[in-house]
């Protein structure tokens, strides 16, 4: 009976295992690879969403800063009407005004979240 030191493997049985281990490593390396290509997607996606959240968030504050300024702009002018004719022409200005700024602000913010959703989907 041959001794442990002087057991040969055969060379195709070491070749067999050379080309296993190394189609594994290539598996591997093609899962490393895929993988951190995912990630920079999601990573991409997060910078998207977070970066157009604050762009949204800091629009609408700059909206209720000049809503707010424009209420009581409105409010002083309606404190020095005359007469309650001048009181209501006043307040039906103030109104329409009102409308169409709620609807440019509404169309502003729809275009920014359309903005944020495209970034995420990866068109940039």
């Amino acid at each position: 009976m041959p001794s442990p030191e002087h057991f040969q493997i055969p060379d195709t049985v070491r070749e067999l295992a050379e080309r296993n281990l190394e189609q594994a490593r290539n598996a591997y390396d093609q899962m490393m690879e895929v993988a951190r290509q995912a990630q920079q997607l999601m990573q991409q996606s997060q910078d998207a969403v977070s970066n157009g959240a604050l762009e949204v968030q800091h629009r609408a504050v700059t909206f209720a800063e000049e809503n707010m300024r424009e209420s009581f702009d409105h409010a002083m002018q309606l404190a020095r009407a005359s007469d309650m004719h001048s009181a209501l022409q006043l307040q039906q200005q103030f109104a329409q005004s009102q409308v169409a700024r709620c609807a440019e602000q509404t169309r502003e913010m729809t275009q920014m979240m359309l903005e944020v959703a495209r970034k995420m989907q990866g068109g940039r």
